[in-house]
This record gives C-alpha cells, structure tokens and sequence, in this order.
C-alpha cells in the first residue's frame, strides 16, 4: 500500500511540524518516491494523498522552505511564477546559496563593474557566454546590488 510505504519513510520533527522525509531525496533535497513504477517527489506525492486534487500546472510550494517536509499543513499551491517570487522574496535560492550557481558573489560584481566583452570573462572563469550576459545585465542575480567604493 502507497500509504504505508510513504508514511515508513516520514520522520516527524517536533520543533517545526516538519514531515521530514528519510528516504531518497534529490540534489535540492526533496523526498523522492517511486509508486506504480512512477518516481515522485514525495512533497506532490502527499498533497495528492491528503487534499486529492493536483491541478498539472501547478506547483506544490513549501510555507516551510523546508525541501523534505511532506508535512500537508506546510503545503500549499501555486503557479510557478508564484513559487518563484516566494522563494526569490525568501532569498532562498539567492546567490551563492544556490546549490547550481555557477559563478560566485565576488564573480558577478567585477564583470559588472568591467566593460569588457563577455568573452574575456568567459575564457577567464571557463563558463559560456549566457552565464556571463545574465548576471551582467542583472536575469541572473537579480537580489546582488554593487556595492559602492565612494568614500561620501
């Protein structure tokens, strides 16, 4: 049964509520769950056990910010432009904290303060050419202001 299997790998964690899952995760650190031959991320897999309607376009977004709570009282829905403006808002994904960022703090604030092509800076930290252009005109890094060297 799903719901055994499901409630096997779930530890509760008293000081936040949290529905920890013990069981697989993936490199963002959200539960995994394989049934009927179909892999899940157990966070999904628990709102459609307890509150049963999963529109397919939509997230299933943490109040928690906690990836492997599968807790349903922690869970809400929302579109992806939604989830994103939570997590940006949270800075959760913000910079270097983000597990797939590709350059670093100190990366991002010399190309922006330098006017050379992005190809010196690509063959300089060995990334591509998009890597560079987003950050410098602010689609990636977004939340990274330049910190300003005037003594005034």
């Amino acid at each position: 049964d799903a719901i055994a299997q499901s409630e096997a790998a779930v530890m509760p964690e008293p000081m936040s509520g949290c529905w920890l899952w013990i069981g697989s995760r993936d490199k963002d650190g959200y539960g995994l769950f394989n049934y009927a031959r179909k892999l899940y991320r157990a966070h999904r897999f628990a709102w459609q056990i307890f509150r049963r309607v999963l529109p397919p376009t939509f997230c299933v977004c943490h109040q928690c910010d906690t990836p492997a709570c599968v807790n349903p009282g922690h869970l809400y829905l929302g579109t992806n432009a939604q989830n994103l403006a939570d997590s940006a808002r949270k800075g959760r994904k913000a910079g270097e904290r983000n597990a797939r960022a590709i350059l670093t703090e100190s990366d991002v604030l010399a190309i922006r303060a330098d006017n050379q092509p992005a190809t010196i800076w690509v063959r300089r930290l060995g990334v591509c050419g998009a890597t560079v252009r987003h950050a410098r005109r602010g689609f990636t890094w977004s939340s990274l202001h330049a910190v300003s060297t005037d003594p005034a």
